[in-house]
């Protein structure tokens, strides 16, 4: 696809999304998608793609789709594509406001799904670029809702804080905003009656406490890994998604309270199956983690005594059989097994 091409295909789809017209947009993705194109560049097919998924989020709406739309899963994809393409390209103040706006729509995108967790990666990623004050507002929004989803009181109020927060760090930026993009932060948006309710409520010291804590660590080798994990957001833990503090090396989530008696014969062990089954999975993921995070720490090239005990064959394929590719393969295959349970 030449730049010429390129300017008539985003005109066209601009055009198409303001109409409102979903039938004729519809129409016209369906015609470009058809084609596999060649593209001048890699900056060329990151624009091509993040105005397809544009064309594509429109197309679908989460309360009017179905689950299954197959539009549900090309908007992710084409943002995808996009992101990778991006990455690709040299840094300069063009890209990444176009990475900003990919990673945003993205995150909007996975909110709308009820995909909270997934998408804060994308929209802190989008405040880091270029303080984006759409990502702003939106990541406010979706920690209201996680906040309002989880029955854990001191982390509902934790979300609530980095919701504060992050409306805060979003005034010198407001002006940025379009006007239809300011109506959750305007007087009666959702935003703007959280916030008067927020600072009615809370000061800002309130949360220091969650910064102050200090783990009690058996050695030094748990604390780094503790520490590795948090920075990593790999904690089952939702708090982790927002804060690396200590407070939360926990892999606190995990089911609600719930019994019901459906056969008078069962034992407690047989009542308990499901919560078992459960931490099972969670177990699984924990041992998983711990796997990777071993073969992070060796070194490629290292030898170790487990598999000295017999003579390599030097196939000339360039196989590497030492430690780290052993955990790594056992991580990959454990951390699927564990998503498949």
């Amino acid at each position: 696809m030449k730049y010429e091409q390129l300017v008539e295909f985003l005109l066209k789809a601009d055009d198409l999304l303001l109409s409102g017209d979903l039938v004729k947009l519809q129409v016209y993705v369906d015609e470009h998608e058809a084609h596999e194109y060649q593209f001048d560049s890699a900056l060329y097919e990151a624009q091509y793609y993040y105005a397809l998924a544009n064309c594509y989020s429109a197309l679908y709406h989460p309360r009017t789709s179905k689950w299954y739309s197959q539009e549900i899963v090309k908007v992710a994809v084409c943002y995808r594509k996009a992101l990778a393409m991006i990455n690709s390209v040299e840094v300069s103040p063009n890209t990444i406001r176009l990475k900003s706006m990919i990673c945003t729509n993205l995150a909007n995108h996975l909110s709308s799904q009820g995909r909270a967790l997934c998408c804060i990666e994308l929209y802190d990623e989008a405040i880091r670029l270029d303080n984006n004050p759409i990502a702003y507002v939106a990541k406010a929004r979706n920690e209201l809702f996680i906040a309002d989803s989880i029955y854990d009181s001191g982390h509902r109020e934790y979300h609530y804080y980095t919701a504060a927060k992050l409306l805060e760090e979003l005034k010198p930026f407001e002006e940025l905003l379009e006007p239809e993009q300011r109506i959750p932060i305007d007087e009666g948006g959702r935003l703007h009656h959280f916030r008067s309710w927020y600072h009615e409520n809370y000061e800002n010291d309130s949360f220091n406490y969650f910064d102050e804590f200090k783990e009690q660590f058996e050695s030094n080798k748990q604390k780094k890994y503790l520490s590795w994990c948090a920075d990593n957001r790999l904690f089952i833990n939702d708090l982790n998604d927002v804060c690396k503090s200590e407070i939360v090396y926990q892999d606190v989530l995990g089911l609600s309270s719930f019994t019901q008696r459906f056969n008078d014969l069962l034992s407690e062990t047989d009542e308990l199956t499901y919560h078992g089954n459960y931490d099972e999975i969670k177990n699984d993921y924990c041992y998983a983690r711990y796997l990777m995070y071993q073969a992070m720490s060796i070194e490629n090239d290292e030898i170790h005594y487990s598999n000295k005990t017999f003579q390599h064959v030097d196939t000339r394929c360039g196989a590497i059989d030492n430690l780290k590719v052993a955990y790594s393969h056992d991580f990959d295959h454990r951390f699927s097994s564990a998503l498949i349970t």
